[in-house]
Formats: structure tokens, C-alpha cells, sequence
């Protein structure tokens, strides 16, 4: 086999090889959003007051998230809607935030719970 022709011959393995790497790249955008939304210094002290039981102070930290991240903060969303439901007594800012978090996440594992709190909190 000539040069030539086995260099013809690996352009199109090249190009695959490529082109494969290029789509190992293009990971799923909302694992990645979440991910980033985990590494959010406000998000780990929300999650680290929560845990304290210090609940304004970790809703104002989910809130800078939301306000920062805009819709790039779908957990942030829940964990307001779940603090407004079950702590500040205020459903229809829970209501809200669960929306949001079903519009950012409708195929989520916890849409169904979301939903049934949305219920729970239209009672």
C-alpha cells in the first residue's frame, strides 16, 4: 500500500475519532447545570444552614442562587418551594417555585412529589 492511499484511509478514521470526541463533550446540559448549581457557594450554605435548621438564612441563600443563575437553578427552586410550603407558611410563593423547578426539570425523578406538593398547597 502507497503513502497516499493510506493516508486517504485514515482521514475518515480521523474525522470518526473526531467526531466522537467532539459528542463525548456534548454531555447532557441539565446533569451539567446541576452540577454547577452544587458547586454554587451559596447553594452548599443553604444546604449546610438547612441542615443547622437556621431556615431564613438558607432561603436567602437559595435565593441569591436563583437570582445569580436565573433558570440554570432548578434545585434551588425546590428548596425554596419546600422551605416557603413547610416553614414560612406561604403556598402560593411554594407554588411558584415548584412551577419553576417542573418547568426546568418536568422528566425530573421528583416531579411527581413536586406535584403532589403544588396539590397539597393549592388545599
Amino acid at each position: 500500500m502507497s503513502r497516499s492511499t493510506a493516508t486517504f484511509r485514515l482521514i475518515p478514521l480521523l474525522l470518526l475519532g473526531g467526531l466522537g470526541l467532539a459528542l463525548a463533550g456534548c454531555s447532557d446540559s441539565r446533569r451539567d447545570t446541576a452540577a454547577a448549581e452544587g458547586d454554587e457557594p451559596e447553594y452548599r450554605e443553604g444546604q449546610s444552614l438547612l441542615k443547622n435548621g437556621r431556615k431564613q438564612e438558607a432561603l436567602n441563600s437559595f435565593l441569591k442562587v436563583i437570582d445569580r443563575r436565573g433558570d440554570e437553578a432548578p434545585e434551588s427552586h425546590l428548596e425554596v418551594g419546600l422551605l416557603y410550603l413547610q416553614h414560612i407558611n406561604d403556598p402560593l410563593s411554594a407554588i411558584y417555585h415548584f412551577r419553576k423547578y417542573l418547568a426546568l426539570r418536568p422528566n425530573s425523578p421528583q416531579a411527581p412529589l413536586v406535584k403532589q406538593r403544588i396539590d397539597a398547597a393549592m388545599r
